[in-house]
């Protein structure tokens, strides 16, 4: 496990979501998470199409034989 994992894990707590939340406006964090949530939707949708393309391709490699 790397150690930035650890350090990110033994000082979340001290960083309530409330101190958050000052710090930031909700419109920024709205935005932010909204980001996240549609990138990781695009890789793991790209990943699948990878996956499915592959085995497509493997499938026709072992009809043609």
């Amino acid at each position: 496990m790397p150690i930035w994992t650890f350090f990110f894990v033994a000082f979340l707590p001290r960083f309530s979501v409330l101190y958050l939340l000052k710090a930031f406006s909700s419109d920024v964090i709205n935005k932010f998470v909204g980001f996240f949530y549609l990138s990781s939707i695009y890789s793991i949708c790209r990943g699948h199409k990878l996956l499915i393309s592959r085995a497509l391709y493997h499938q026709k490699d072992r009809d043609g034989k």
